[in-house]
């Protein structure tokens, strides 16, 4: 069985596409189709099901997803132990102000769990300073959203803007909202959401003119705000706000990839958190999050 399926696969059934899928694993579309395949006529199963642009898991292939995350583990662990390293190995993560931090603890807490040999320091920052630092190495990695910078990083997750409204607001009854909703609505501004200028020149232009009730750089008291009732909050979809449901909003189309970019020299142990970090469950730590006070 080759190793290379295995993280295809794996890469497609965290994203939910052969696209976004190939985008992980760094591979061409064709490549990982065609690896797939090869893995489904190995096993004599089907593993997916396409739908359009989208695919999904049959129930063989969510079976064989957990086969697939626990046997690149254990090659991880073997090849640690083949190495002999006897003694802590500590590697340095940048984590940029912004991105969901319950859903990176849990990645933590797992990596750490399976790898006990593993020293991490975690530095929190803006995206300027985390990216300064990992260019000088003086971070070994950092998870951050895409940008130039981060060039060949390795994503992790896609998220988009979504808007959260209080579980006893109105709104929560429609399927869908639309840029009218937000007319003398009250909203609370994340003022470190990527891409709101736009959002506010898109506003604008429809004369579309919300009550700012709060202005905040600080994402966890905005989704305080909103737990609280104090009024709507556009966020990306991967936060979870207690008391809250996260609803699409047309007109409003904003999204980024999250990814892990890599200092100039890695080290084995850096290898490993690479592979797990790229197999992670992503989407599953979303929807068990509750609200974020982490930052």
């Amino acid at each position: 069985m080759n190793l290379s399926h295995l993280r295809y696969f794996l890469a497609v059934a965290e994203t939910g596409s052969i696209t976004r899928g190939a985008e992980r694993a760094f591979v061409a579309q064709p490549t990982l189709s065609a690896a797939i395949a090869k893995l489904e006529a190995e096993l004599g199963v089907s593993l997916l099901t396409r739908r359009g642009r989208q695919v999904e898991l049959t129930s063989d292939g969510a079976r064989f997803r957990r086969h697939a995350a626990d046997i690149l583990r254990q090659v991880a662990e073997a090849r640690r132990s083949m190495r002999g390293r006897r003694t802590q190995t500590r590697f340095s993560l940048g984590l940029v102000d912004g991105i969901p931090f319950p859903a990176v603890g849990r990645l933590l807490s797992d990596f750490g769990r399976s790898t006990p040999g593993v020293e991490l320091e975690i530095y929190q920052g803006s995206a300027a300073e985390v990216e300064r630092r990992l260019s000088q190495s003086r971070l070994s990695a950092a998870i951050m959203p895409a940008t130039s910078a981060a060039a060949g990083a390795h994503t992790l997750f896609r998220d988009q803007v979504v808007l959260a409204v209080p579980n006893d607001n109105a709104l929560t009854r429609k399927p869908r909202l639309a840029l009218d909703d937000l007319h003398h609505a009250p909203l609370i501004v994340w003022t470190g959401l990527d891409g709101l200028p736009g959002i506010r020149r898109r506003l604008a232009s429809q004369g579309v003119q919300p009550s700012v009730v709060l202005r905040t750089p600080h994402v966890a008291d905005a989704l305080s705000a909103v737990a609280n009732g104090l009024g709507l909050c556009l966020v990306p979809d991967s936060f979870a706000v207690e008391a809250a449901d996260r609803l699409p909003l047309d007109g409003i189309d904003v999204q980024r990839a999250i990814v892990l970019a890599l200092a100039p020299d890695t080290s084995p142990a850096l290898n490993d958190f690479v592979a797990f970090a790229t197999s992670h469950n992503w989407r599953g730590a979303f929807r068990s999050d509750r609200l974020d006070i982490a930052h």
